[in-house]
């Protein structure tokens, strides 16, 4: 399965075809998850009304939304993938999804995002992807800057690039925060 960005922001995957094509699909949201596995579960809808649904809804190259041609099976095969993928099906899936956002959200990418954010509450890290690289690093360097002055941390960031990539190593006085936002709207 592939994973790649839309250009709306949304995250898109990838399921490829035994014949190499991919056919490019969004997840559910967790609005969306909840309401499909309990009409489900409780058979509000045919399953098979559920999965063309979920096919229609999420597949974002409308080139795969002629059923005729295609190969019988893939709409009920790629719905069952997205609900799975959707949502917290079983514990299992659960954790091993939380271990991966663990992992995920310990990459140098992510700490530079969320001091930003965390400091200038008017950027979310969907705004931050849209941004250069260079933009990105000078936010991080204005936010640093600012948890500087005002005594958040005692020191800058020491961002090491290794095999694994780590955290950004200060500590943040977390009860500040709250002042310093206050006197940023100032």
């Amino acid at each position: 399965m592939l994973d790649l960005k839309a250009s709306t922001g949304e995250e898109l995957f990838g399921f490829r075809l035994e014949d190499g094509q991919v056919i490019p699909f969004r997840l559910l949201s967790f609005r969306e998850f909840k309401s499909i596995t309990s009409s489900l579960k409780y058979n509000f809808f045919s399953q098979l009304a559920i999965w063309d649904w979920v096919f229609d809804h999420c597949v974002a190259d409308p080139v795969f939304t002629d059923r005729e041609s295609m190969q019988a099976g893939l709409t009920q095969s790629l719905a069952q993938l997205i609900i799975h993928l959707s949502g917290p099906g079983s514990e299992e899936f659960l954790l091993e999804v939380l271990e991966e956002s663990r992992k995920r959200s310990s990459t140098i990418e992510l700490q530079l995002k969320s001091t930003i954010c965390r400091i200038f509450p008017g950027y979310t890290m969907d705004k931050l992807d849209e941004i250069t690289f260079p933009v990105l690093v000078q936010l991080f360097a204005q936010a640093e800057r600012v948890m500087l002055d005002s005594h958040m941390i005692e020191k800058p960031f020491e961002i090491k690039f290794g095999n694994k990539e780590e955290k950004p190593k200060s500590v943040i006085k977390t009860s500040e925060i709250e002042d310093l936002k206050a006197a940023l709207r100032d």
